[in-house]
């Protein structure tokens, strides 16, 4: 016999389907047996609406309010049809009682915001927008009705970013783009709203400001240089590209067009267009930005071993040359506003590259070196008094920085040990950040992304210690970095990398991942936490798994998955890959392409078809990448065993392997960025999973792919021992006594910085 809920679940879908008859009567024939069944009365309601029958829908959707007078959905959907038969008061107080029953339903605040729209009490609906907003960052509705609303209060140029946030997402919606008509937009006044918003460190707002000025006027080659460069900070590389080349054909003679278009190209791996751009701007006009861009340009995508360590002596060999020049800047940000990331992904010892570097930095810009009044003081610290740690970072919304280290920044200041500051620059949405620093989010401080005014405002706040939570994948936070703004600065390991900087004391680490020498791959001291410094929150699972077919998975074969970003892929795992597919003739060793740097799958395909011989290159797949988290969790159920690659392997991936339990292989390298798995591997008791050599590693991972048993017994012990993960293990309190512990003690550098 079908159960209740089946019945509910048939009925929608015949409702979906369009089949309201035959829905209604399954609908029906629940409440035969259940009369005050709120699912069933609650999709009749909906029904009759659709019928046009406002009075019987209104009708039963009050009887399953009454049968459920807690479930907030229901009471929507009845404020809805009461609003669309004129009974506004009735539905505004459906609406409040809603957002009462279930404050994190956005819908509840969206309509209850609908509703104080049109009893016109403006203030209130802002109220009701942002919450829906602060639950469900993409409701375009919410943000055009906040933008009329905040028109209606005469605050033109809030209703302006607003409206152009919403046409970020819907280009055409039609409240937003009235609102924008109203407030008489024009490309003057567009452009000058973007600068604004650009220099106030709003780069969202300013980048939609742009792009909706491009798509409505002819845009200057200055408005088109800085949405390229805007369009490239979010990460949207293709546009990015265009908008670039729009700038350069629209003034050929803009240096500024082409070093921007450069830039981009470096970003895209499109090195030869990258190299001839940047060569343009220094022949039109030489530029300190271009001449350090082209010279340490270092490729995303990796070549061969011999490309890789060529790169590196240019890269050395051109510091040396640029540092001998005296060259200088006033405005570093503005001249060299960049990282040098991929350093990190060369399976080499970075330190004295990462100091040279360093030194240029200071040298160039001796302004970096600026020291907050108040660690040179004398004064003691009052006994008794909390001390005082900001957090910083620009990563501070779903990202995997956040997800490593934002719980426990939240229990540390929950503990009450310490007075906690989160510290990020402007373009950070608050509503963004209180989802994942919810005790924070209230007291985050934001700064500009200008250099002078973000450390003014980072020193009057007097902290006892600073800590990066990531330095190395932002260029402001390195450059920041180099300013003394606490009497004991550290770095977590957001970007597992050492910085070079002179100003940051403390790298803070797991012990378990560090190597028994690590202590030579930092500039900074090291310090090897035991309880280490990430808090895992265990990720939901889907309800249903999609397969291979819907996941554009390979149907047939053994699926090795290896879930990294490309630029991970050292030319040292090719040979591994090659020989999976030579030791499995049923196997396929499967990428995921870059979601937003298209070129770099092309650059490693014809790597691949260097190193790989062709019996096997054809089984060598990728894969578009997961955008959905769910589709990626199935992905990895749907292989037989993930490859966890060498040098600087998987990361955050980490939680997710241990809430699906699919086996993994990993052979831990020299350094903490390449050993995540090997730690992950002694969690969860699987020592299995762990190869000692490269020969090894291809043999353990054909061994599981290829055996149901062995994978059946790994995937058991993940499951088991999975709880160990996740969870609260110590990270919050231990840190929060160490970073005591380092105010606390001699404020002399040299207890503090390794020797150089």
């Amino acid at each position: 016999m079908t159960s209740q809920p089946d019945q509910i679940a048939l009925a929608q879908l015949h409702k979906d389907a369009g089949r309201l008859d035959v829905s209604a009567n399954i609908c029906h024939q629940v409440l035969s047996a259940k009369p005050s069944d709120g699912a069933a009365l609650h999709l009749l309601g909906a029904i009759f609406h659709l019928k046009g029958k406002q009075e019987e829908a209104i009708h039963h959707l009050e009887l399953a309010s009454a049968a459920e007078p807690a479930n907030a959905t229901y009471l929507v959907t009845l404020g809805g049809n009461l609003a669309i038969a004129g009974q506004l008061d009735a539905a505004l107080s459906r609406f409040q009682a809603a957002t009462t029953c279930d404050p994190k339903l956005a819908a509840a605040h969206y309509n209850l915001g609908l509703a104080l729209k049109h009893f016109r009490r403006f203030e209130e609906a802002i109220a009701s927008f942002e919450t829906a907003l602060s639950i469900s960052t993409g409701y375009v509705d919410a943000q055009a009705n906040l933008a009329f609303c905040l028109l209606q209060l005469g605050k033109i140029d809030e209703a302006s970013g607003r409206a152009l946030l919403a046409l970020e997402r819907t280009p055409n919606h039609a409240l937003a783009t009235t609102v924008i008509a109203a407030t008489n937009a024009t490309a003057t006044g567009l452009h000058q709203l973007g600068s604004s918003y650009l220099a106030a460190g709003q780069q969202k707002l300013a980048k939609a400001c742009f792009r909706f000025l491009v798509s409505r006027f002819p845009a200057t080659v200055d408005v088109l240089s800085a949405l390229a460069l805007l369009e490239s900070y979010d990460l949207e590389m293709v546009e990015a590209l265009a908008t670039a080349r729009k700038a350069v054909a629209k003034d050929p003679a803009s240096a500024g067009a082409h070093m921007t278009l450069g830039q981009v190209c470096a970003m895209l791996g499109l090195y030869d267009e990258a190299y001839e751009a940047l060569d343009r701007s220094n022949s039109i006009r030489p530029l300190l930005g271009a001449r350090v861009r082209r010279d340490l340009l270092l490729p995303a995508i990796m070549g061969t071993v011999e490309e890789v360590d060529a790169s590196r002596r240019i890269f050395d060999a051109n510091l040396d040359t640029m540092g001998r020049e005296g060259l200088h800047t006033a405005d570093p940000y503005l001249e060299m506003g960049f990282v040098f990331f991929y350093l990190a992904f060369h399976a080499k010892n970075d330190t004295a590259l990462l100091r040279k570097l360093a030194r240029f930095f200071e040298t160039t810009a001796p302004s970096l070196r600026y020291v907050a009044s108040h660690v040179s003081t004398t004064a003691p610290a009052v006994r008794g008094a909390k001390r005082r740690v900001g957090f910083y970072s620009k990563f501070v919304y779903t990202h995997s920085v956040s997800m490593c280290f934002g719980k426990v920044v939240n229990a540390i200041q929950s503990s009450g040990d310490l007075e906690v500051i989160l510290i990020s620059p402007k373009q950070c949405d608050p509503l963004t950040a209180s989802t994942m620093y919810s005790s924070l989010a209230d007291g985050l401080v934001q700064i500009s992304e200008e250099l002078d005014a973000a450390r003014t405002k980072i020193a009057a706040l007097e902290l006892d210690a600073l800590v990066y939570l990531d330095i190395g994948m932002d260029p402001f936070s390195y450059q920041l970095a180099f300013s003394r703004l606490a009497k004991v600065q550290c770095v977590m390991a957001g970007h597992p990398s050492t910085t070079g900087i002179p100003a940051i004391d403390y790298f803070l680490s797991t012990a378990d991942i560090e190597p028994l020498d690590a202590q030579k791959h930092y500039t900074e001291k090291l310090v090897r936490l035991d309880h280490g410094t990430t808090h895992f929150f265990k990720p939901d699972l889907p309800a249903t798994w999609k397969g291979r077919e819907d996941l554009g998975l390979p149907m047939q074969g053994n699926l090795y998955f290896c879930p990294v970003m490309l630029q991970k892929i050292h030319p040292d795992f090719d040979a591994a890959v090659e020989q999976i597919l030579l030791s499995d003739p049923e196997g396929r060793v499967v990428f995921v392409e870059s979601g937003f740097a298209p070129p770099w799958a092309d650059i490693l395909r014809r790597r691949f078809d260097r190193n790989i011989s062709s019996a096997v290159r054809d089984r060598v797949v990728f894969v578009p990448w997961f955008n959905s988290t769910a589709d990626f969790l199935a992905a990895l159920r749907a292989s037989n065993v993930i490859l966890d690659p060498f040098h600087f392997g998987i990361g955050t991936t980490t939680l997710h392997l241990s809430a699906v339990g699919t086996p993994f292989v990993t052979m831990p390298g020299e350094f903490s960025r390449g050993r995540c798995g090997y730690a992950l591997a002694k969690t969860l008791e699987i020592d299995d999973c762990i190869a000692l050599s490269a020969s090894d590693y291809v043999a353990k991972a054909v061994g599981i792919a290829t055996s149901p048993a062995l994978r059946s017994e790994i995937h058991l012990k993940i499951m088991s021992n999975s709880s160990r993960v996740f969870g609260d293990k110590g990270a919050a309190k231990a840190l929060a006594s160490k970073l005591l512990e380092l105010i606390e003690q001699p404020s002399d550098q040299e207890n503090k910085s390794c020797p150089q």
